[in-house]
């Protein structure tokens, strides 16, 4: 079997999509990015089989592979509150869960927190016949990781939000101290501004001074940032176009697959 040395296969996977990319570790440019949609009504195994009897790229050896679960059945805990003998104990107020699930978590060890979440046990059931070893991680470690290397302003809170099409993320931190993370289910403008508007109020912070970043499906001409800016004055949109550049694809595809490309 062809080992594919210095390229990482990223894949993204939740109910409803499969999403993987293959990134040059030496370059960052990305060499393959697909999604395929996945019917909920039909049985996983058999949709998966067929996915990866379709790509070629998915059946090939790779020195590194990273599974992303995008679901928002998570939440973060201090490390000093925390014991990996009760992890569901976290998530029963914040998510339905069930006798039958399965709790996992990462550790962000540089900010002394865990996230505790539910994977989906199918796919890694599956991965695990298909590669054998790989690393697995919540899509908001990931999310949360990528803004942690951001120079952040001493003593300043700030908002950040990563927007897919149905939803979108958002972490605040004050200087380098983590303060909020939660998703929002969100099918207008005016169900994302509001949203966003209820983070600010909650946690107390000013429309006129405190700055929201966004990141993912959004741009400045979009109807989501001309809504936001009536409200909130201090917006900073990510530079997708030089990055897009850097990994040799188009805006359109890191907007979409802004996590996934960026872990």
């Amino acid at each position: 079997m062809n080992t594919q040395l210095y390229n990482r296969l990223i894949i993204k996977v939740s109910l409803n999509e499969f999403s993987f990319g293959i990134k040059n570790k030496l370059n960052n440019e990305i060499s393959h990015l697909k999604s395929i949609s996945l019917n909920q009504l039909a049985p996983l195994e058999n949709q998966l089989e067929v996915i990866f009897s379709k790509n070629e790229l998915l059946q090939v050896s790779y020195d590194d592979i990273l599974v992303l679960h995008d679901n928002s059945l998570n939440t973060f805990v201090p490390s000093a509150l925390f014991d990996a003998d009760n992890l569901g104990s976290y998530l029963q107020y914040n998510v339905k869960i069930f006798p039958t699930d399965y709790f996992d978590y990462d550790e962000i060890s540089s900010h002394q927190l865990q996230n505790i979440y539910i994977p989906y046990v199918q796919f890694n059931n599956f991965f695990i016949d298909q590669f054998g070893g790989f690393t697995f991680k919540n899509v908001n470690t990931a999310f949360l990781e990528y803004i942690l290397q951001t120079d952040f302003p001493s003593g300043v809170s700030s908002v950040y939000s990563c927007i897919s099409e149905h939803h979108f993320e958002v972490i605040v931190m004050k200087g380098n101290e983590f303060i909020f993370f939660n998703s929002f289910e969100y099918q207008t403008a005016q169900d994302f501004i509001y949203y966003i508007l209820f983070v600010f109020e909650q946690l107390k912070l000013d429309t006129h001074q405190h700055t929201l970043h966004l990141f993912g499906q959004i741009d400045s001409g979009s109807e989501l940032f001309t809504l936001a800016y009536t409200y909130i004055k201090n917006i900073v949109v990510y530079d997708h176009k030089t990055q897009a550049s850097v990994f040799n694809i188009t805006e359109d595809e890191l907007k979409k697959h802004f996590i996934l490309l960026n872990s």
